[in-house]
């Protein structure tokens, strides 16, 4: 279902950020996978990753890795967020090419905020291929490391396929 984003801005921010996926990525999440089942997770992606490491690193929490590898997660957070960015920037760009900066930043904001991305990390169920450790999967903390998890995934798929594969990725994920 797609809809204007001024009228989705009206909606509530979880009913705002559930209509932000697609039925048909809804649809492809909904089959069940062995937990931790990366290629089950990478079919969901839309991506057939050359390395499967940068995949699982990203679903990786830092809390269950070694702390040599700590800062690896936290580094695709980061740039997952910027690439995350600029792909939902270039599709406002091309599908608002006349609307003034605040009213485009409002559209921005509503696609990468963490409700948002909860939404996608929920559509494409990644909670169950998550290594986050003994975390309850209701707890809020655990909405910010699924959150945080998406990123991490958009820069994995970047790292591994470039920025095209990663724009095609934002773009079946948030169908913006």
């Amino acid at each position: 279902m797609r809809i204007a984003l001024p009228s989705m801005l009206a909606l509530s921010t979880s009913r705002r950020a559930a209509l932000l996926l697609r039925p048909s990525l809804r649809a492809r999440s909904a089959r069940r996978a062995a937990p931790g089942d990366l290629a089950v997770l990478a079919q969901r992606l839309g991506h057939d990753f050359a390395d499967d490491r940068l995949l699982e690193l990203a679903v990786t929490h830092p809390n269950n890795l070694p702390p040599s590898k700590h800062t690896r997660f936290e580094r695709y957070e980061f740039l997952g967020d910027r690439v995350l960015g600029l792909a939902v920037a270039e599709w406002l760009e091309d599908h608002y090419p006349d609307e003034d900066e605040g009213t485009t930043q409002i559209r921005f904001a509503a696609l990468v905020r963490q409700e948002a991305l909860l939404a996608v990390g929920e559509g494409l169920r990644l909670q169950a291929h998550l290594r986050a450790g003994g975390r309850s999967p209701r707890s809020t903390r655990l909405d910010g490391i699924l959150a945080d998890a998406v990123e991490a995934v958009v820069a994995a798929v970047f790292r591994d396929g470039g920025y095209d594969a990663a724009r095609a990725f934002v773009y079946r994920a948030w169908d913006p």
